[in-house]
């Protein structure tokens, strides 16, 4: 066996493949030529980039107030600090390119590969009707990130009308001396 290096210098950014020939003039005769040859691909100045995505997202209703957990998580490399938008109703996802700021956010601190983070909001005094939420990772759109179309999920949700319900809790009546008495 005989090991080999060799160095490539001024390489333009991209992905490769280096291939290793043994007798590559082909001087010596073989039992096999067949094995000769081996590649290995690589890459050149691709800088690995963080990968958030929403990994769960609900919204519970209780009377008037919408409770909305999201969980966040990096697949890729380490990212820098990020928002994560909610927005209470919109029938398409948010996304980076002109979407309206969302209703509510917090400032999460950069998760590392294989982390995740999970955040909930209260939203009290929801009006009725049927909506769709939606949770936006990395809502101000600063993360640079492999993939930029996984960073939102949905919940529909339904937050009944809440009007009065009147009863009668006690009643009664008594006759006294042929009059009738209410109470």
């Amino acid at each position: 066996c005989v090991t080999k290096s060799f160095s490539r210098t001024g390489a333009s950014s991209g992905s490769f493949t280096a291939w290793a020939r043994a007798d590559a003039d082909c001087a010596i005769t073989e039992s096999s030529e067949a094995d000769n040859n081996m590649s290995k691909p690589y890459s050149v100045g691709t800088v690995a980039k963080p990968e958030l995505y929403i990994s769960a997202f609900d919204a519970v209703v209780t009377g008037t107030s919408v409770s909305y957990e999201a969980t966040v998580c990096n697949a890729g490399a380490t990212s820098g600090a990020f928002t994560l938008g909610i927005y209470y109703s919109s029938n398409s996802g948010p996304t980076c390119a002109g979407s309206k700021p969302s209703q509510t956010y917090v400032f999460t601190a950069g998760l590392t590969k294989g982390s995740c983070s999970k955040k909930a909001f209260i939203r009290p005094g929801a009006t009725a009707g049927t909506f769709t939420g939606w949770a936006f990772a990395d809502s101000d759109c600063k993360v640079a990130e492999s993939t930029e179309t996984n960073n939102t999920a949905s919940k529909a949700y339904t937050v009944a009308s809440q009007v009065p319900d009147l009863y009668v809790s006690t009643f009664s009546a008594t006759s006294a001396g042929g009059s009738t008495v209410l109470e």
